[in-house]
């Protein structure tokens, strides 16, 4: 059997170049409205519904009856707007003994760590927390923090899903301890 052809008039053609033009239009609007949501759920919503979480820690050192203190100001701020269940949170003071050679970094060695945030489980979206804790600097220590002048702090946030937050700071003592 001799192959058919088919002729197609000025108008049929047209008519499919038409519907083609409209099809291929549809598709491009589909695939910018696809790339849309998915920009929105990859970037905004990604951003905004994740746990984002800032930890800060100050202190000052402070003469008491049995000796001195370090002043513990740790803060938790939950940056996004999802609920942060917390697990351990613990502050610790160290203190730095006089390096083997001149001009070697100060070694700390950890000697006091203690709970902090403890009346908080969880932080909601956009909540700031706000603690101060006081940590005897054990009497045992007043040569080393003499010798270096300073002492340590070091804030770790753990969340009970594995995220782990930390902030150091050093406080000058020397005008406190001398």
């Amino acid at each position: 059997m001799p192959p058919m052809i088919i002729a197609a008039s000025n108008d049929t053609l047209a008519t499919l170049n038409s519907v083609a033009s409209f099809a291929s239009q549809i598709v491009q609007v589909l695939a910018i409205s696809v790339g849309g949501f998915w920009g929105y759920f990859k970037f905004i919503r990604g951003r905004t519904f994740s746990s984002r979480t800032r930890v800060s820690i100050d202190g000052s050192v402070i003469e008491t009856a049995g000796g001195y203190a370090v002043r513990a100001v740790v803060e938790l701020n939950n940056v996004g707007l999802v609920r942060l269940p917390l697990g351990m949170r613990i502050v610790t003071l160290s203190v730095a003994s006089r390096p083997a050679v001149d001009g070697a970094n100060l070694q700390w060695r950890q000697v006091l760590l203690t709970q902090t945030l403890t009346g908080h489980d969880w932080l909601e979206g956009q909540e700031v927390v706000k603690e101060e804790e006081l940590l005897p600097i054990p009497n045992h220590c007043l040569d080393s923090v003499r010798d270096s002048g300073a002492v340590k702090l070091r804030s770790e946030i753990w969340s009970k899903k594995g995220f782990r937050w930390t902030a150091t700071t050093v406080i000058d003592v020397s005008s406190v301890i001398a």
